[in-house]
Protein backbone atom coordinates (compact mmCIF):
# COMPACT_ATOMS: atom_id res chain seq x y z
CA UNK A 1 0.00 0.00 0.00
CA UNK A 2 1.38 3.40 -0.97
CA UNK A 3 2.63 5.48 1.91
CA UNK A 4 0.88 8.63 0.69
CA UNK A 5 -2.53 6.86 0.90
CA UNK A 6 -1.82 5.94 4.51
CA UNK A 7 -0.84 9.53 5.28
CA UNK A 8 -4.00 10.87 3.60
CA UNK A 9 -6.28 8.52 5.58
CA UNK A 10 -4.45 9.26 8.84
CA UNK A 11 -4.83 13.00 8.28
CA UNK A 12 -8.63 12.82 8.05
CA UNK A 13 -10.98 13.53 10.97
CA UNK A 14 -12.43 10.03 10.81
CA UNK A 15 -12.56 7.95 14.01
CA UNK A 16 -9.57 5.69 14.58
CA UNK A 17 -11.63 2.51 14.01
CA UNK A 18 -12.87 3.75 10.61
CA UNK A 19 -9.32 4.65 9.54
CA UNK A 20 -8.15 1.14 10.41
CA UNK A 21 -11.06 -0.43 8.53
CA UNK A 22 -10.45 1.64 5.41
CA UNK A 23 -6.69 0.91 5.40
CA UNK A 24 -7.42 -2.81 5.75
CA UNK A 25 -9.80 -2.92 2.76
CA UNK A 26 -8.62 -2.26 -0.78
CA UNK A 27 -12.21 -1.97 -2.05
CA UNK A 28 -12.87 1.06 0.23
CA UNK A 29 -9.58 2.65 -0.80
CA UNK A 30 -10.42 2.19 -4.49
CA UNK A 31 -13.76 3.94 -3.93
CA UNK A 32 -11.90 6.72 -2.02
CA UNK A 33 -14.37 6.55 0.86
CA UNK A 34 -11.80 8.27 3.07
CA UNK A 35 -12.29 11.52 1.18
CA UNK A 36 -14.52 14.18 2.68
CA UNK A 37 -16.60 14.38 -0.50
CA UNK A 38 -17.48 10.68 -0.11
CA UNK A 39 -18.45 10.82 3.55
CA UNK A 40 -22.08 10.16 2.69
CA UNK A 41 -21.19 6.97 0.79
CA UNK A 42 -19.00 5.86 3.69
CA UNK A 43 -21.87 6.37 6.16
CA UNK A 44 -24.26 4.38 4.01
CA UNK A 45 -21.75 1.57 3.50
CA UNK A 46 -20.97 1.32 7.20
CA UNK A 47 -24.61 1.32 8.33
CA UNK A 48 -25.78 -1.27 5.80
CA UNK A 49 -22.67 -3.46 5.54
CA UNK A 50 -19.76 -2.44 7.73
CA UNK A 51 -21.49 -2.71 11.11
CA UNK A 52 -22.54 -6.27 10.30
CA UNK A 53 -18.95 -7.24 9.53
CA UNK A 54 -17.42 -5.38 12.50
CA UNK A 55 -20.09 -6.22 15.03
CA UNK A 56 -18.50 -4.80 18.17
CA UNK A 57 -18.39 -1.25 16.86
CA UNK A 58 -22.05 -0.25 16.77
CA UNK A 59 -24.33 -2.86 18.31
CA UNK A 60 -27.13 -2.15 20.76
CA UNK A 61 -25.19 -3.33 23.80
CA UNK A 62 -21.61 -2.94 22.57
CA UNK A 63 -20.33 0.12 20.75
CA UNK A 64 -17.28 2.34 20.20
CA UNK A 65 -17.77 5.67 21.99
CA UNK A 66 -15.55 7.62 19.57
CA UNK A 67 -17.54 6.28 16.63
CA UNK A 68 -20.89 7.12 18.27
CA UNK A 69 -19.66 10.64 19.04
CA UNK A 70 -18.55 11.12 15.42
CA UNK A 71 -21.89 9.85 14.10
CA UNK A 72 -23.70 12.24 16.43
CA UNK A 73 -21.91 15.28 15.01
CA UNK A 74 -23.12 17.23 11.98
CA UNK A 75 -22.32 15.89 8.55
CA UNK A 76 -19.76 17.67 6.38
CA UNK A 77 -22.15 17.47 3.41
CA UNK A 78 -22.78 21.02 2.18
CA UNK A 79 -26.28 20.15 0.97
CA UNK A 80 -27.29 18.91 4.43
CA UNK A 81 -26.11 21.42 7.03
CA UNK A 82 -26.90 20.70 10.70
CA UNK A 83 -27.88 17.11 9.94
CA UNK A 84 -26.22 14.50 12.15
CA UNK A 85 -24.29 11.82 10.37
CA UNK A 86 -26.38 9.02 11.89
CA UNK A 87 -29.62 10.71 10.76
CA UNK A 88 -28.26 11.19 7.24
CA UNK A 89 -27.08 7.58 7.13
CA UNK A 90 -30.49 6.22 8.19
CA UNK A 91 -32.28 8.56 5.79
CA UNK A 92 -30.06 7.48 2.88
CA UNK A 93 -30.44 3.79 3.74
CA UNK A 94 -34.23 3.74 3.98
CA UNK A 95 -36.31 4.48 0.88
CA UNK A 96 -39.48 4.85 2.93
CA UNK A 97 -37.83 7.60 5.02
CA UNK A 98 -36.87 9.52 1.91
CA UNK A 99 -40.44 9.27 0.61
CA UNK A 100 -42.00 10.24 3.93
CA UNK A 101 -39.82 13.17 4.88
CA UNK A 102 -38.20 14.25 1.60
CA UNK A 103 -36.12 17.28 2.60
CA UNK A 104 -37.28 17.39 6.21
CA UNK A 105 -34.75 14.96 7.63
CA UNK A 106 -33.35 17.65 9.96
CA UNK A 107 -36.71 18.58 11.47
CA UNK A 108 -37.48 17.85 15.11
CA UNK A 109 -40.56 15.91 13.97
CA UNK A 110 -38.37 13.50 12.03
CA UNK A 111 -36.27 12.92 15.16
CA UNK A 112 -39.46 12.27 17.13
CA UNK A 113 -40.50 9.76 14.50
CA UNK A 114 -37.06 8.13 14.57
CA UNK A 115 -37.41 7.79 18.34
CA UNK A 116 -40.76 6.03 17.96
CA UNK A 117 -39.35 3.41 15.56
CA UNK A 118 -35.76 3.29 16.87
CA UNK A 119 -36.03 -0.19 18.38
CA UNK A 120 -37.69 -1.50 15.22
CA UNK A 121 -34.95 -0.31 12.85
CA UNK A 122 -33.13 -3.20 11.19
CA UNK A 123 -29.73 -1.74 12.09
CA UNK A 124 -29.85 -2.70 15.81
CA UNK A 125 -28.23 0.56 16.90
CA UNK A 126 -27.27 1.73 20.41
CA UNK A 127 -30.01 3.58 22.36
CA UNK A 128 -31.41 6.76 20.81
CA UNK A 129 -30.05 9.10 23.49
CA UNK A 130 -26.50 7.81 23.03
CA UNK A 131 -26.57 9.79 19.77
CA UNK A 132 -28.80 12.68 20.85
CA UNK A 133 -27.66 13.63 24.32
CA UNK A 134 -29.92 16.38 25.71
CA UNK A 135 -27.43 17.32 28.45
CA UNK A 136 -30.20 17.70 31.00
CA UNK A 137 -30.49 16.59 34.60
CA UNK A 138 -31.60 13.01 35.19
CA UNK A 139 -35.14 14.00 36.16
CA UNK A 140 -35.53 16.37 33.20
CA UNK A 141 -34.15 13.77 30.81
CA UNK A 142 -36.53 11.12 32.17
CA UNK A 143 -39.55 13.42 31.81
CA UNK A 144 -38.53 14.51 28.32
CA UNK A 145 -37.91 10.88 27.35
CA UNK A 146 -41.39 9.82 28.48
CA UNK A 147 -42.95 12.76 26.66
CA UNK A 148 -41.03 12.05 23.47
CA UNK A 149 -41.98 8.37 23.54
CA UNK A 150 -45.69 9.13 23.85
CA UNK A 151 -45.63 12.07 21.44
CA UNK A 152 -43.63 10.15 18.85
CA UNK A 153 -45.98 7.17 19.03
CA UNK A 154 -48.97 9.47 18.47
CA UNK A 155 -47.13 11.20 15.62
CA UNK A 156 -46.19 7.86 14.11
CA UNK A 157 -49.79 6.65 14.13
CA UNK A 158 -51.00 9.99 12.75
CA UNK A 159 -48.53 9.86 9.86
CA UNK A 160 -49.39 6.28 9.01
CA UNK A 161 -53.14 6.92 9.06
CA UNK A 162 -53.26 10.30 7.32
CA UNK A 163 -50.50 9.98 4.72
CA UNK A 164 -49.83 6.34 4.05
CA UNK A 165 -53.00 4.32 3.89
CA UNK A 166 -51.06 1.28 2.68
CA UNK A 167 -49.93 0.80 6.30
CA UNK A 168 -53.51 0.21 7.38
CA UNK A 169 -52.77 -3.51 7.10
CA UNK A 170 -50.54 -3.22 10.19
CA UNK A 171 -53.44 -1.98 12.28
CA UNK A 172 -55.74 -4.59 10.80
CA UNK A 173 -53.29 -7.34 11.75
CA UNK A 174 -53.07 -6.12 15.36
CA UNK A 175 -56.82 -5.64 15.56
CA UNK A 176 -57.41 -9.14 14.21
CA UNK A 177 -54.83 -10.59 16.62
CA UNK A 178 -56.61 -9.02 19.61
CA UNK A 179 -59.99 -10.19 18.27
CA UNK A 180 -58.67 -13.73 17.94
CA UNK A 181 -57.30 -13.67 21.50
CA UNK A 182 -60.61 -12.33 22.83
CA UNK A 183 -62.45 -15.14 21.06
CA UNK A 184 -59.98 -17.68 22.45
CA UNK A 185 -60.25 -16.43 26.06
CA UNK A 186 -64.02 -16.11 25.96
CA UNK A 187 -64.70 -19.43 24.23
CA UNK A 188 -62.37 -21.36 26.54
CA UNK A 189 -64.15 -20.04 29.61
CA UNK A 190 -67.64 -20.58 28.22
CA UNK A 191 -67.24 -23.97 26.52
CA UNK A 192 -65.29 -25.49 29.41
CA UNK A 193 -68.26 -24.78 31.66
CA UNK A 194 -71.23 -27.13 31.35
CA UNK A 195 -73.67 -24.25 31.93
CA UNK A 196 -72.00 -22.00 29.35
CA UNK A 197 -71.87 -18.29 30.08
CA UNK A 198 -74.36 -18.71 32.94
CA UNK A 199 -71.90 -21.03 34.64
CA UNK A 200 -69.15 -18.42 34.20
CA UNK A 201 -71.24 -15.68 35.81
CA UNK A 202 -72.86 -17.77 38.58
CA UNK A 203 -69.86 -18.02 40.97
CA UNK A 204 -69.41 -14.26 41.11
CA UNK A 205 -73.13 -13.63 41.37
CA UNK A 206 -73.32 -16.24 44.14
CA UNK A 207 -70.57 -14.57 46.17
CA UNK A 208 -72.25 -11.17 45.81
CA UNK A 209 -75.61 -12.50 46.97
CA UNK A 210 -74.06 -14.36 49.92
CA UNK A 211 -72.34 -11.16 51.01
CA UNK A 212 -75.58 -9.25 50.50
CA UNK A 213 -77.56 -11.71 52.68
CA UNK A 214 -74.93 -11.70 55.43
CA UNK A 215 -74.78 -7.92 55.61
CA UNK A 216 -78.52 -7.60 55.19
CA UNK A 217 -79.46 -9.76 58.16
CA UNK A 218 -76.54 -9.25 60.51
CA UNK A 219 -76.41 -5.49 60.04
CA UNK A 220 -80.13 -4.97 59.44
CA UNK A 221 -79.55 -2.79 56.38
CA UNK A 222 -82.80 -1.53 54.82
CA UNK A 223 -81.17 0.43 52.01
CA UNK A 224 -82.60 -0.22 48.54
CA UNK A 225 -79.16 0.29 47.03
CA UNK A 226 -77.23 -2.10 49.28
CA UNK A 227 -77.15 -4.91 46.69
CA UNK A 228 -75.78 -2.48 44.12
CA UNK A 229 -73.32 -1.15 46.73
CA UNK A 230 -71.87 -4.65 47.16
CA UNK A 231 -72.10 -5.42 43.41
CA UNK A 232 -70.12 -2.35 42.31
CA UNK A 233 -67.36 -2.93 44.85
CA UNK A 234 -66.99 -6.62 44.10
CA UNK A 235 -67.16 -6.46 40.27
CA UNK A 236 -64.77 -3.53 40.00
CA UNK A 237 -62.22 -5.19 42.23
CA UNK A 238 -62.71 -8.53 40.47
CA UNK A 239 -61.74 -6.96 37.11
CA UNK A 240 -58.55 -5.61 38.64
CA UNK A 241 -57.77 -8.84 40.53
CA UNK A 242 -58.25 -11.14 37.53
CA UNK A 243 -56.22 -8.98 35.13
CA UNK A 244 -53.35 -8.48 37.58
CA UNK A 245 -53.01 -12.18 38.48
CA UNK A 246 -53.26 -13.23 34.83
CA UNK A 247 -50.73 -10.57 33.75
CA UNK A 248 -48.11 -11.81 36.21
CA UNK A 249 -48.12 -15.16 34.33
CA UNK A 250 -48.96 -13.87 30.83
CA UNK A 251 -45.50 -14.32 29.30
CA UNK A 252 -45.25 -17.95 30.42
CA UNK A 253 -48.87 -18.90 29.68
CA UNK A 254 -48.81 -17.41 26.18
CA UNK A 255 -45.23 -18.38 25.32
CA UNK A 256 -46.26 -20.47 22.31
CA UNK A 257 -48.33 -17.62 20.83
CA UNK A 258 -45.30 -15.37 20.52
CA UNK A 259 -43.84 -17.56 17.80
CA UNK A 260 -46.39 -15.81 15.57
CA UNK A 261 -45.02 -12.34 14.86
CA UNK A 262 -48.56 -10.93 14.63
CA UNK A 263 -49.15 -11.56 18.36
CA UNK A 264 -47.50 -9.09 20.73
CA UNK A 265 -47.26 -9.49 24.53
CA UNK A 266 -49.44 -6.42 25.03
CA UNK A 267 -52.20 -8.02 22.93
CA UNK A 268 -52.66 -10.76 25.51
CA UNK A 269 -53.18 -8.22 28.31
CA UNK A 270 -55.62 -6.12 26.27
CA UNK A 271 -57.68 -9.12 25.18
CA UNK A 272 -57.90 -10.61 28.68
CA UNK A 273 -58.84 -7.21 30.14
CA UNK A 274 -61.63 -6.83 27.58
CA UNK A 275 -62.99 -10.30 28.38
CA UNK A 276 -62.91 -9.65 32.14
CA UNK A 277 -64.49 -6.23 31.67
CA UNK A 278 -67.26 -7.72 29.52
CA UNK A 279 -68.07 -10.57 31.94
CA UNK A 280 -68.09 -8.29 34.99
CA UNK A 281 -70.21 -5.77 33.13
CA UNK A 282 -72.75 -8.56 32.57
CA UNK A 283 -72.66 -9.39 36.31
CA UNK A 284 -73.23 -5.74 37.19
CA UNK A 285 -76.07 -5.46 34.67
CA UNK A 286 -77.79 -8.54 36.16
CA UNK A 287 -77.49 -7.03 39.64
CA UNK A 288 -79.00 -3.76 38.43
CA UNK A 289 -81.81 -5.71 36.76
CA UNK A 290 -82.55 -7.85 39.83
CA UNK A 291 -82.50 -4.79 42.04
CA UNK A 292 -85.14 -3.22 39.82
CA UNK A 293 -87.29 -6.38 39.67
CA UNK A 294 -87.28 -7.37 43.35
CA UNK A 295 -86.71 -4.06 45.09
CA UNK A 296 -88.58 -1.90 42.59
CA UNK A 297 -85.68 0.53 42.70
CA UNK A 298 -83.50 1.90 39.94
CA UNK A 299 -82.39 5.50 40.11
CA UNK A 300 -79.26 6.76 38.41
CA UNK A 301 -78.01 10.17 39.53
CA UNK A 302 -75.04 10.45 37.15
CA UNK A 303 -74.73 8.18 34.10
CA UNK A 304 -71.45 9.73 32.95
CA UNK A 305 -69.75 9.18 36.31
CA UNK A 306 -70.84 5.53 36.44
CA UNK A 307 -69.56 4.70 32.96
CA UNK A 308 -66.40 6.78 33.50
CA UNK A 309 -65.72 4.90 36.74
CA UNK A 310 -66.15 1.53 35.02
CA UNK A 311 -63.98 2.54 32.06
CA UNK A 312 -61.20 3.88 34.29
CA UNK A 313 -61.06 0.72 36.42
CA UNK A 314 -60.78 -1.23 33.16
CA UNK A 315 -58.01 1.12 31.94
CA UNK A 316 -56.19 0.91 35.28
CA UNK A 317 -56.38 -2.88 35.28
CA UNK A 318 -54.97 -3.06 31.76
CA UNK A 319 -52.19 -0.54 32.52
CA UNK A 320 -51.14 -2.15 35.79
CA UNK A 321 -51.32 -5.52 34.02
CA UNK A 322 -48.82 -4.36 31.38
CA UNK A 323 -46.46 -3.05 34.08
CA UNK A 324 -46.70 -6.28 36.09
CA UNK A 325 -46.12 -8.37 32.96
CA UNK A 326 -42.90 -6.44 32.31
CA UNK A 327 -41.73 -6.66 35.93
CA UNK A 328 -42.45 -10.40 36.08
CA UNK A 329 -40.00 -10.89 33.20
CA UNK A 330 -37.16 -9.49 35.31
CA UNK A 331 -38.38 -10.49 38.79
CA UNK A 332 -39.49 -14.10 38.51
CA UNK A 333 -40.82 -14.27 42.09
CA UNK A 334 -43.62 -11.78 41.37
CA UNK A 335 -46.25 -14.31 40.14
CA UNK A 336 -46.05 -16.15 43.48
CA UNK A 337 -46.56 -13.05 45.65
CA UNK A 338 -49.10 -11.26 43.44
CA UNK A 339 -52.15 -13.05 44.95
CA UNK A 340 -51.06 -11.98 48.44
CA UNK A 341 -50.65 -8.37 47.33
CA UNK A 342 -54.12 -8.51 45.77
CA UNK A 343 -55.61 -9.74 49.06
CA UNK A 344 -54.14 -6.73 50.86
CA UNK A 345 -55.63 -4.45 48.21
CA UNK A 346 -59.04 -6.09 48.71
CA UNK A 347 -59.20 -4.88 52.31
CA UNK A 348 -57.90 -1.39 51.49
CA UNK A 349 -60.15 -0.65 48.49
CA UNK A 350 -63.53 -0.17 50.24
CA UNK A 351 -64.99 -3.20 48.45
CA UNK A 352 -67.31 -4.16 51.32
CA UNK A 353 -67.53 -0.93 53.28
CA UNK A 354 -67.98 2.80 52.59
CA UNK A 355 -64.76 4.79 52.67
CA UNK A 356 -66.42 7.45 54.83
CA UNK A 357 -66.56 5.17 57.92
CA UNK A 358 -62.76 5.08 58.20
CA UNK A 359 -60.99 7.50 60.56
CA UNK A 360 -59.47 10.60 59.02
CA UNK A 361 -55.89 9.55 59.77
CA UNK A 362 -56.47 6.27 57.88
CA UNK A 363 -58.19 7.94 54.91
CA UNK A 364 -55.17 10.19 54.42
CA UNK A 365 -53.11 7.15 53.39
CA UNK A 366 -55.70 5.15 51.46
CA UNK A 367 -57.35 7.78 49.27
CA UNK A 368 -54.63 7.55 46.58
CA UNK A 369 -55.76 3.99 45.83
CA UNK A 370 -57.35 4.36 42.34
CA UNK A 371 -59.49 1.22 42.80
CA UNK A 372 -61.06 2.78 45.88
CA UNK A 373 -61.61 6.07 44.04
CA UNK A 374 -63.33 4.31 41.14
CA UNK A 375 -65.60 2.25 43.40
CA UNK A 376 -66.65 5.21 45.53
CA UNK A 377 -67.35 7.46 42.54
CA UNK A 378 -69.48 4.77 40.85
CA UNK A 379 -71.50 4.26 44.05
CA UNK A 380 -72.07 8.00 44.22
CA UNK A 381 -73.12 8.01 40.56
CA UNK A 382 -75.82 5.45 41.28
CA UNK A 383 -77.07 6.90 44.58
CA UNK A 384 -76.85 10.65 45.05
CA UNK A 385 -77.43 10.19 48.79
CA UNK A 386 -74.30 8.06 49.14
CA UNK A 387 -71.78 9.87 51.33
CA UNK A 388 -68.35 10.46 49.82
CA UNK A 389 -65.54 12.29 51.57
CA UNK A 390 -63.51 15.21 50.25
CA UNK A 391 -60.67 12.85 49.33
CA UNK A 392 -62.77 11.24 46.58
CA UNK A 393 -62.25 13.07 43.29
CA UNK A 394 -62.85 12.20 39.64
CA UNK A 395 -60.01 14.54 38.58
CA UNK A 396 -57.60 12.69 40.88
CA UNK A 397 -58.73 9.31 39.52
CA UNK A 398 -58.34 10.55 35.93
CA UNK A 399 -54.82 11.89 36.61
CA UNK A 400 -53.70 8.65 38.25
CA UNK A 401 -55.19 6.58 35.40
CA UNK A 402 -53.46 8.74 32.76
CA UNK A 403 -50.14 8.61 34.59
CA UNK A 404 -50.25 4.81 34.96
CA UNK A 405 -51.25 4.43 31.29
CA UNK A 406 -48.33 6.59 30.10
CA UNK A 407 -45.92 4.73 32.38
CA UNK A 408 -47.11 1.32 31.17
CA UNK A 409 -46.88 2.22 27.47
CA UNK A 410 -43.45 3.79 27.95
CA UNK A 411 -42.09 0.74 29.76
CA UNK A 412 -43.58 -1.53 27.12
CA UNK A 413 -42.06 0.49 24.26
CA UNK A 414 -38.65 0.19 25.90
CA UNK A 415 -38.82 -3.52 26.73
CA UNK A 416 -41.03 -5.14 24.08
CA UNK A 417 -38.17 -6.99 22.34
CA UNK A 418 -36.97 -8.44 25.67
CA UNK A 419 -40.40 -9.77 26.63
CA UNK A 420 -40.85 -12.35 23.90
CA UNK A 421 -39.47 -15.72 24.94
CA UNK A 422 -38.13 -17.60 21.95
Amino acid sequence: MEKDIINIVESTSLPRVLKEIILSRQDLINKKLYEKSNERKLLKWFLRNGKNIYKNLLDRDCYNRELVSWLSDYSSEEDFPKTSRIVLAIWDSKLIHRKLWKNNKNSILYKFWLLSIWNDLEFDLPPFFKFFNLRKSLIEKTLIYIFLIIFSKILNIFLLITKFYKYENYFKVQFNAINALIYRDLSLRIYKNKLGIIGVLLPELGIIFILYILFKFFRNSDSNTFLIFIGIGFTYFNIFRAVIINSSRALIQNENLFFYKEVKPIDTIISFSIVEGFLNFLVLFIIFLLSFIFQQYFQMSNYFLLFAGFFLIFLLSCSFGIILMILSKFFTFLPSITPWLVRILFFTSAVLYPFSILPQNVREYLYLNPILQSIELSRKAFDNNYLVTNEISFILLFKISLLVLILSLTLYALTEKHLIIK
